[in-house]
């Protein structure tokens, strides 16, 4: 699960079909920065679902969203590092992960709010639904 607190992420609205997606904000030689955007699935955004086995949860690597080092599953840094791959793959071009959005839920949910949780949870049959691509990962083996 990702640790997060206040200035990651700002309150969806209760009611609303919006959820956060990631993008790249830039590829450094041994790292990703990523950032948080609000997308409405109402406006039938363009992203990638990301289904992923969470892993071990004691088993942590540190990416960077928004600026701020956050914590995730060694499991789901991998899956965003081969999503990040495939996306280039598929578009022949790396140039083109500026435009990948992708939806992860330990990430783009704030885990730490009950009730977001609960709403996007619920949420999730649309959010895959809505989808342009679904990337499972079941881990490096």
């Amino acid at each position: 699960m990702a640790t997060s607190s206040g200035d990651l992420y700002g309150l969806l609205p209760v009611g609303s079909r919006e959820i956060r997606l990631l993008r790249v904000i830039s590829l450094e030689e041994e790292s990703t920065l990523w950032g948080l955007e609000v997308a409405s699935l109402d406006r039938d955004p363009q992203f990638v679902a990301l289904s992923y086995v969470w892993g071990d949860a004691s088993q942590t690597e540190s990416i960077s969203i928004n600026g701020r080092a956050t914590t995730v599953t060694v499991n789901l840094a991998h899956a965003l590092h081969h999503s990040l791959n495939v996306w280039a793959t598929l578009h022949n071009d790396i140039a083109s992960v500026s435009e990948l959005r992708i939806w992860a839920d330990a990430v783009c949910i704030n885990q730490a709010d009950l009730l977001e949780r609960s709403i996007q949870v619920r949420m999730m049959g649309s959010i895959y639904s809505s989808a342009k691509y679904v990337f499972s990962w079941l881990g490096l083996e």
